[in-house]
């Protein structure tokens, strides 16, 4: 029996506007039972249009961890108010509402979200702010995520893009980050331990991230992975609640 559990999104919940009916009610279950929050890469919606979306199937005051709030938290405690953003309006919601204003030059910061309407020209601005000395940060490195039928293209082919051009980023904030974890666990008021489950469909950031922190993998095949890497030691598939 866990004493909480930190659930993904994408592959797990839903994959696009397909909800994962299966998984969907083992955890509605679990939910009647032990805290759960969820966390998720994705920083195209804002954290309470998730929650809404959750709500509309069944689950009572979602606690929803984006990378985007994350990273929105993470400037404001370091005083950066000067961000030039890659990223579609739920991150741009979340920067705003925290008090970050969106700037087009000299800024402190270069953030990199999920954009699908990023173009070279917006590329190119930003590449120009980090040679004028802002600092680079992501959202997350996903190179792709689940949808319906198939993997689409992620936030970290744009990562990938300037980091080609400048150098890695110098923060991320999406899984396998302890950062996301961490403020999860902070808002549950549960300290990480091995009865902590994290239940994710992806090996490089659900699985990578648990076991960085004591955490315990538990690995859904209904997204991204599609069969249990060798040597996994998690467990597989969400388990019935009792």
């Amino acid at each position: 029996m866990p004493r909480a559990i930190l659930c993904d999104l994408d592959g797990v919940i839903w994959r696009g506007e397909t909800v994962l009916e299966d998984n969907l009610r083992r955890l509605l279950a679990w939910s009647r039972k032990v805290p759960l929050a969820f966390l998720t890469n994705n920083s195209t919606r804002h954290h309470r249009e998730v929650a809404s979306r959750l709500e509309a199937l069944g689950f009572v005051q979602p606690v929803v961890i984006t990378s985007g709030r994350v990273a929105a938290r993470a400037l404001v405690r370091e005083g950066v108010s000067r961000v030039f953003l890659i990223g579609e309006e739920g991150l741009v919601r979340e920067l705003q509402e925290a008090g970050v204003q969106p700037v087009e030059e000299n800024a402190e910061v270069v953030l990199v979200g999920m954009d699908r309407r990023a173009c070279y020209d917006r590329l190119n601005r930003a590449f120009q702010e980090l040679q004028r000395g802002a600092r680079f940060w992501a959202t997350n490195t996903d190179v792709s995520y689940p949808a319906e039928g198939s993997l689409h293209l992620g936030a970290g082919a744009l990562v990938a893009a300037l980091r080609a051009a400048g150098g890695p980023p110098e923060r991320v904030f999406g899984k396998p980050s302890p950062e996301m974890f961490r403020y999860a666990l902070d808002l549950l008021g549960i300290a990480p331990s091995p009865e902590v489950w994290v239940i994710g469909d992806r090996v490089d950031t659900d699985v990578e991230g648990a076991v960085r922190l004591g955490l315990t993998p538990v690995l859904v095949l209904s997204g991204v992975t599609a069969s249990p890497p060798d040597g996994f030691s998690g467990i597989l598939g969400i388990p019935e609640a009792p």
